[in-house]
């Protein structure tokens, strides 16, 4: 688990082998894996899975003339919470959670006299999900075809091609059981379970954050049934 600037990924410090994750960073891990519905790690596992940051960014809004009063910040601090959480802000990433909000940072508006609304720009503080290429991560199937098969990563979305699996695997497609097997019928692909898997390549725009990725490599592929 990574908790740093996205800008200065280069210059990240990974945990060391066998180092235990820090109390912090075990609780955002479970949070975000419970609140996205995606794949809980065991207590004792290496939570290297998705890359987390905090940041602190503005947003801008329109506010209208019924919202002006003694309780327009908390209105404005509802509003951020509302339309950022969950939501993909491009090359920034997913939105987990904002977690601060300072009065002080809630910048008096500008009234447009054609509409009557105030343009309104707020400074806060959030927590996101920012994946990159190459990282190791765990993933739930949700969709198996002939092509490969899609997983989920809380709210990132990765497409496994059948050219990205093991030799083993790439002609297993098994049609009726709606599952990738392999030669020997020790591994079976289908939907809710999970697989680890490399990211090839980050797809950012935004409404949305894609991948594709790669179980081909060692110490990739199956996990867990999910059952």
């Amino acid at each position: 688990l990574y908790l740093s600037d996205p800008l200065r990924h280069r210059h990240r410090e990974p945990l060391r082998p066998g180092e235990p994750l820090r109390q912090p960073e075990r609780r955002l891990c479970v949070f975000f894996f419970r609140l996205r519905g995606g794949v809980l790690p065991a207590p004792s596992a290496r939570c290297a899975m998705v890359f987390f940051y905090k940041t602190d960014l503005s947003y801008k809004l329109h506010l209208h003339p019924r919202y002006f009063g003694p309780n327009m910040k908390d209105h404005i601090k509802a509003e951020l919470m509302k339309n950022l959480e969950g939501k993909s802000l491009g090359r920034h990433g997913y939105v987990i959670c904002i977690i601060e909000i300072k009065d002080d940072d809630v910048w008096t508006g500008v009234v447009d006299y054609d509409t009557g609304f105030a343009a309104v720009e707020a400074r806060y503080s959030a927590i996101l999900l920012r994946p990159f290429k190459n990282e190791v991560l765990d993933a739930r199937v949700t969709l198996v075809n002939e092509l490969g098969f899609y997983t989920e990563a809380g709210p990132l979305t990765i497409f496994v091609s059948r050219h990205a699996m093991p030799p083993d695997v790439q002609d297993g497609f098994d049609r009726d059981g709606e599952a990738w097997i392999s030669e020997d019928k020790e591994i079976e692909i289908r939907q809710k379970c999970v697989v680890r898997l490399r990211l090839l390549g980050v797809m950012c725009d935004t409404k949305q954050i894609t991948a594709v990725g790669s179980i081909k490599d060692d110490y990739l592929g199956l996990i867990s049934m999910g059952y």
